[in-house]
């Protein structure tokens, strides 16, 4: 059976390794010149220095990101600390604290002052449980207090950063999932990871050997212009220098962003509506004792990413 997959950005190599492993004949079309997508690292001349192409933080109860890394042998591909701590900064008032969640399912660390957020008390954790009984509707302010010291010095920039928008206004449902995965299952399923050294060296490259390694095929440059359909099977795809038939048992993937597809894909229904994400990043070396991630609450950034060589910022929603 032969599969192919339209985009090699994380989706489109994630479909085209799962493929391949499967013993699929695979091959890979991307309209740029390289891989990764928004995934993706590069050597940036102004810095002299390879950069990502977004600060990308995981956690470590991310079970998908996992399952990917053990299957292009990428297991060393993320660092981190080996206990959940998240470090916190309040530019206002100069405070500073280190949320340390305890390792087991029940939360002890709720009741220790030391280890919670500031100014909070055992009560206010508990009601984010009210969040695990989303409806699709509801909004996280629908459900949960947005307002109070857990609120601003940690649920607001967290959730900002998982959900890209307004946290207020943001699905409860996917604000559910993500905890389901992480706060629900104890400190060990949310220790924070980075990619190490970079993006490209821990999530593309080896995909890319992956494939090579399960004679799977990835042509670059080649942007795809029509979708040939009769009624509603695909027939062929249309690149500039090439017409690729569809036989009845190939398998097609679509792994591109949602306005492409919609040309593509006549009456398909896609998002319209997106946020911005702002990445910066300074040539300057991080101080020896700075945290290697630090939450910063009441500044333009929410986060503050120290590398060897650099430092860098992101702001999440940032139109």
């Amino acid at each position: 059976m032969r599969t192919i997959v339209v985009g090699a950005g994380l989706s489109g190599l994630a479909a085209a390794v799962t493929r391949a492993v499967a013993g699929d004949e695979v091959v890979v079309y991307e309209a740029a010149g390289h891989a990764g997508g928004r995934c993706r690292s590069y050597v940036d001349a102004t810095l002299d220095c390879v950069i990502d192409n977004g600060n990308h933080l995981v956690l470590s109860g991310n079970p998908m990101v996992q399952s990917f890394l053990k299957t292009i042998g990428a297991h060393d591909a993320l660092t981190g600390p080996d206990t959940a701590e998240f470090d916190f900064v309040d530019l206002k008032s100069g405070e500073r604290w280190t949320l340390r969640p305890n390792e087991g399912l029940l939360p002890w660390w709720i009741f220790a002052s030391d280890r919670r957020v500031p100014g909070t008390t055992p009560v206010d954790y508990v009601k984010l449980g009210a969040l695990l009984a989303a409806g699709p509707a509801a909004t996280v302010a629908d459900l949960v207090p947005t307002d109070g010291p857990l609120w601003t010095k940690m649920m607001g920039p967290v959730l900002l950063a998982v959900l890209n928008t307004d946290p207020k206004l943001g699905s409860a449902k996917l604000t559910a999932a993500v905890l389901k995965e992480t706060m629900a299952k104890g400190g060990r399923a949310y220790r924070p990871r980075i990619a190490h050294p970079n993006l490209g060296a821990a999530f593309i490259e080896p995909a890319l050997r992956k494939l090579t390694e399960l004679h799977a095929l990835v042509h670059f440059g080649q942007r795809l212009r029509r979708i040939v359909f009769d009624h509603d099977k695909v027939i062929a795809l249309e690149f500039p220098e090439n017409t690729v038939p569809i036989g009845p048992s190939d398998r097609v993937v679509l792994a591109v962003p949602p306005w492409v597809a919609q040309d593509l894909v006549p009456g398909l229904s896609v998002p319209t509506e997106f946020r911005a994400i702002v990445n910066a990043h300074f040539k300057v070396a991080p101080l020896p004792d700075a945290p290697k991630m630090l939450g910063v609450v009441g500044g333009t950034a929410e986060w503050i990413f120290a590398f060897e060589d650099r430092v860098s910022v992101t702001v999440s929603g940032a139109d």
